[in-house]
This record gives structure tokens, C-alpha cells and sequence, in this order.
């Protein structure tokens, strides 16, 4: 019977309208003649008109920040699903949607163009955001990151490495997860595919290969396989995929069984209702 082994990885304004006082102009019997009545009117108007520019304004930013919030709240309850990487369709809509919101409210802003690239799930379709966002501002790390993994699932190995370099500079990846990734490449025997599962532990072990370790070991990491494009890369590399694009429990399940000639090895980040099913097929490696 195939073994699979397990690897160890230890991460873990209100305005306020003034009113012009009624006018009280006798004076010991004398009348204090008055500003013309069309100047103060004018000056009330040009008050009014710039009290609603201020207003708009910050509505329009008190609404942004809000619908930021809302969508970072709909990707953390996606995340803490463990048993899929890929949103239910009802979440997927919510994100689609607040992303669109974003977009609508202030299409230049740099989060709206983040936002819209990371609600595609990886998708180079939407690539276009992250180069205006980066344009906008470079050193915006969830840009980069998301600029990384968009040049990884199309297979630009040279702008993966550029954009991992910058993130590395700006130190980006926690040092726990680097010395897990270390451990990880060093202890994966020969010809063995490893399973990640999310951001870090995916990256960690891209980042000892672009160093230059273990350059004959690969990975699939179910993070990516949510991007049409990183599927593709994957037939193209001989790999068999289930046809469903919803990356969850049975689509590692499907996927290895539809690989029987692949020796797997498994990331210990894999939540235990990915892997309770070859339960009596692992073998740990430390």
C-alpha cells in the first residue's frame, strides 16, 4: 500500500449651521444700518455649499472604512472554515459584492484595488488592480503579496522571486514560519509532492526554494488551487484535477486518488478534516 507522510510544522460629524442673529438695531433711537441683505445670502449659500462638500467627503470616507471592515469580516469568516480554502458560494457573492461596493465608492483608492484582485481568488484576470495599487503605492505589502502569488500561479518564476525579495527586505514572513519551512525541506524525502495549505506555510516553503534548497521537491498548495490559472499550471504538469473549482475536503481527497502514481506528503498546517480520511496511511517524519 502507498504511504503518504506527514511533515511537521509548528506555526500557529456632525455640522453645525450657525443662524444669523435676529437683528436688534436700535440704538438709542438710531438705526445701525445693515449689511445689504443679498450679501448675506450669498455668504450663507457659499457657508452651505462648502459644509455639504465636507459632509460628502466624510460620509464617503466613514462609508469606505466601513465597507472595508464588512469585507474583511466576510474573508475571515471564510477562513476560519476548516474543512475548504474556497468560500461558500453565498460568501463568495458577499465578497463579489462588498469588492464592487469598494470599487463604486472610490475606485482609486488602494484598497479598493487590492480588494478587488483578493476577492477574485487568485485570478490573473484581475491583475490590473494590483499593478495600478503597486503604481500607487509599492511598498503596500498586501499588494505584494497578492502581486507574488499572481506572478507564481501564471508561472513568472522571475517577478515571484522579485516580489518575495521585497516582502523578505521589509520582513514580512515571521521568523517561526521560516524556520518551520526550513525544517519541512529538510526532512521531505526524494520525489515526494508536498500538500500546503495557506499563505504561510505555502510561501515559507517557495521562499527556502527560491534560496536554492531542494530544488527537486514540489508543491501543491491548496491556497493557489482556487485560481484557474495555478489549476492549469498544474495539468501542465502532469498532475490530474478533480473538475470542480471548489478546493475543499473532497477535492484533496479526489485529487490523490486521482494520483495514484504520486508519493504525497502532507503539511502539519492541514486542518484534521483534510487528512482524516488517509489517517491509516500516514507515516510521520520529523
Amino acid at each position: 500500500m502507498k504511504k503518504l507522510r506527514l511533515f511537521f510544522l509548528l506555526v500557529i460629524t456632525t455640522p453645525v449651521y450657525s443662524q444669523v442673529p435676529v437683528n436688534s438695531n436700535n440704538f438709542n433711537g438710531a438705526t445701525i444700518p445693515q449689511k445689504p441683505e443679498f450679501e448675506s445670502l450669498s455668504d450663507s449659500v457659499f457657508e452651505k455649499k462648502l459644509l455639504q462638500e465636507v459632509i460628502i467627503s466624510s460620509k464617503k470616507s466613514v462609508s469606505f472604512e466601513t465597507e472595508v471592515e464588512n469585507y474583511k469580516n466576510i474573508r475571515a469568516k471564510q477562513k476560519e472554515n476548516s474543512k475548504s480554502r474556497s468560500a461558500s458560494p453565498a460568501l463568495q457573492s458577499q465578497m463579489n459584492q462588498q469588492a464592487e461596493q469598494l470599487m463604486q465608492i472610490d475606485p482609486s483608492h488602494v484598497e479598493a484595488k487590492v480588494l478587488f484582485y483578493d476577492a477574485g481568488n487568485y485570478d490573473a484576470a484581475r491583475s490590473f488592480a494590483l499593478k495600478e495599487a503597486l503604481n500607487q503605492n509599492p511598498r503596500h505589502q498586501e499588494a505584494l503579496y497578492l502581486s507574488a502569488a499572481n506572478a507564481f500561479v501564471v508561472g513568472d518564476t522571475a517577478g515571484f522571486a522579485k516580489e518575495f525579495q521585497t516582502l523578505s527586505s521589509m520582513e514580512y514572513f515571521p521568523s517561526d514560519v521560516l524556520c518551520y519551512s526550513e525544517d519541512v525541506i529538510a526532512s521531505i524525502p526524494q520525489g515526494y509532492t508536498l500538500i500546503t495549505h495557506g499563505r504561510l506555510d505555502t510561501y515559507g516553503f517557495l521562499w527556502q526554494q527560491i534560496k536554492g534548497a531542494r530544488g527537486d521537491l514540489f508543491n501543491v498548495s491548496l491556497e493557489l488551487l482556487q485560481s484557474p490559472q495555478y489549476r492549469e499550471q498544474m495539468v501542465k504538469k502532469n498532475l490530474r484535477l478533480p473538475t470542480t473549482s471548489l478546493i475543499d475536503v473532497d477535492y484533496l481527497r479526489n485529487f490523490i486518488r486521482l494520483n495514484p502514481d504520486r508519493k504525497f506528503a502532507f503539511s502539519m498546517t492541514l486542518p484534521k478534516p483534510y487528512i482524516v480520511d488517509f489517517q491509516q496511511e500516514l507515516l510521520p517524519k520529523v
